[in-house]
């Protein structure tokens, strides 16, 4: 039935053919016969549908053939692209899974810098680009990349210029770095004879500690548990 229903242009053609030849046979039949020779006539007529009919027949067949072979070379088609996705998928899941595994940095946790009032300039921030802020500045929620359904922050917080929070860097600013792993990747930056400001400071919602990199810029590390976060960020811009 498949077949039937999928038939292409080609195969009318072919269809077209077989009527077509079977008319240019009828019509030499009439030139040839006449009423003078009945018998002949019946006969050769009788021959003329025989050969028509196989030839009709010969058509029909050639044209299941063909869509037959056009339906192979598709399902070959569609079984390569499905082991295709299926190797890449397999091959994703291993690397992606052996990724997850290794202690590093997996986003921006915070931007923090220095500034001459942080209350006004919050205000300012507030009324101008719509940032929610509380006492601390804003965070920015999102939602992570291997699973849309939990959700992430990023705080945003200025500092008064009087500050000794970034010491022992002499910049105005502080990058933080959502981590995993946050024990082991310490311990792998104590190998590597990174300078390491101080101790891991745990809480609820999540782990801390500082490290300084080549050019002497203060780095915050964090280990975030953002479902204990979230309820207690006041100021959060979505």
């Amino acid at each position: 039935m498949l077949i039937i229903i999928t038939l292409t242009g080609f195969h009318i053609v072919i269809f077209s053919i077989a009527i077509v030849v079977t008319k240019i046979n009828h019509s030499c039949l009439t030139l040839v016969t006449s009423s003078s020779y009945p018998s002949l006539s019946k006969l050769l007529r009788h021959e003329a549908l025989v050969q028509n009919t196989k030839a009709v027949e010969s058509a029909i067949y050639f044209t299941i053939i063909v869509q037959i072979l056009i339906c192979m070379k598709k399902l070959s088609l569609l079984l390569a692209l499905l082991a295709s996705f299926g190797m890449g998928y397999a091959f994703s899941k291993i690397t992606s899974g052996n990724n997850a595994a290794l202690p590093r940095v997996t986003g921006l946790g915070g931007v923090f810098f220095k500034c001459k009032d942080p209350k006004k300039l919050k205000e300012w921030y507030a009324k101008n680009l719509g940032l929610n802020t509380d006492q601390y500045g804003t965070s920015f929620e999102w939602r992570q990349a291997t699973d849309s359904t939990k959700k992430g922050y990023t705080q945003w917080s200025p500092f008064s210029d009087k500050t000794k929070y970034f010491e022992p860097s002499a910049k105005d600013f502080m990058i933080n770095y959502r981590v995993i792993h946050l024990d082991a990747l310490v311990a792998q930056l104590r190998k590597d004879g990174v300078t390491i400001v101080d101790t891991i400071e745990r809480y609820d919602y999540g782990s801390f500690i500082h490290i300084m990199d080549i050019e002497q810029n203060k780095i915050e590390l964090w280990e975030p548990v953002d479902n204990v976060y979230e309820k207690g960020a006041a100021g959060v811009t979505k």
